[in-house]
């Protein structure tokens, strides 16, 4: 039987966000995040926030047990 490190299924989501939208953006993905916590399989998110005002790039990783959890 395979463990969830074995199976898991991390998709990643990039946005670029417009410089004064980023708390707006941040509710939504937080709305978003909520959403898929009820789907079958979810292990959980973790946001990762822009490195520096020139790359106002968000990702966010979204975990979930295996593929079939996930379609």
């Amino acid at each position: 039987m395979s463990t969830p490190q074995e199976t898991a299924l991390t998709v990643v989501v990039s946005r670029r966000v417009i410089k004064g939208k980023e708390s707006e953006f941040e509710k939504l993905s937080t709305e978003m995040t909520q959403r898929a916590s009820t789907f079958p399989g979810y292990l959980g998110a973790t946001m990762f926030r822009p490195a520096s005002p020139e790359d106002p790039e968000y990702r966010i990783a979204f975990k979930f047990h295996d593929r079939e959890t996930l379609t």
